[in-house]
């Protein structure tokens, strides 16, 4: 695979480490091997995760139709055409990822315009407020169906109330905040919702992890690996999220000299 700047592969960023290391890949000499540096790059890419998503509701969402080819999630195939709501349905189960359940929408399999004919109401079903409620509704209303989200043994799922009751399967449309990918050696940061800034911190974090070991590093050169790590961090949590221009931005002002009163 080429090298893609903007999308590196997992070779490419673990080459950055080793030069901030000053240790060229040599399986004979090295003093830190890759499967450790694989994993703390793991680490690292949790780790920048949770610090951008916490400045950044609107980071590592992921939409998928019943229509959608299947796609690899943590080295298990996950098929979407298997997430289709029908009579009797029960509980679906979502992708090993997700972390959070952003919006459940029914759509027509031809194009995948939103299905009115079948409503999706997020509720705690455990609750006795909630059963007490269902109960007066009665089970029978087949355009309704509420939903929360339970996470199992084998992993997060869908559970509703009532059952499917409905004559005809109906596609679904799923958006969902994506846990941190797990990196392989072969891979790529293709897909992982992380930007090149969210790299950056990164691989400073997994050469701070190499630093802080047992004599691997001077203890000036320690501090100058965690002096980097925040700064990247930071960087990384600073970095505007695409999102939308609360104001008109007019072409040779800046933003911040406009008067919108």
């Amino acid at each position: 695979m080429a090298d893609n700047p903007a999308i590196p592969t997992v070779e490419v960023v673990l080459g950055r480490v080793r030069r901030d290391l000053d240790e060229a890949l040599d399986t004979a000499t090295n003093q830190w091997d890759d499967t450790d540096l694989l994993d703390w790059l793991n680490r690292g890419a949790r780790h920048v995760w949770q610090l951008v998503r916490k400045q950044h509701q609107n980071r590592f969402l992921r939409t998928i139709l019943s229509t959608d080819d299947p796609l690899p999630i943590y080295g298990v195939t996950f098929a979407p055409a298997g997430f289709v709501f029908q009579s009797g349905t029960a509980a679906l189960k979502l992708p090993a990822d997700c972390l959070q359940v952003v919006s459940l929408e029914p759509v027509f399999a031809a194009d995948a315009d939103v299905d009115l004919g079948t409503i999706f109401y997020f509720q705690p079903l455990h609750t006795a407020r909630s059963q007490a409620a269902r109960r007066e509704v009665g089970g029978t209303d087949g355009a309704a169906h509420y939903y929360e989200v339970e996470f199992r043994t084998d992993g997060p799922y869908l559970t509703f109330s009532p059952a499917g009751n409905v004559t005809t399967a109906v596609n679904l449309r799923l958006t969902y905040v994506h846990d941190a990918a797990e990196l392989q050696s072969d891979g790529t940061f293709a897909g992982t919702g992380f930007n090149r800034h969210d790299i950056d911190a990164i691989v400073a974090y997994t050469v701070r992890a190499a630093m802080a070991q047992p004599q691997a590093a001077a203890a000036e050169d320690r501090a100058l690996a965690n002096g980097v790590l925040q700064e990247t961090a930071h960087r990384a949590q600073d970095v505007a999220a695409p999102r939308h221009t609360d104001h008109l931005v007019v072409e040779g002002f800046i933003e911040d000299e406009l008067d919108y009163d």
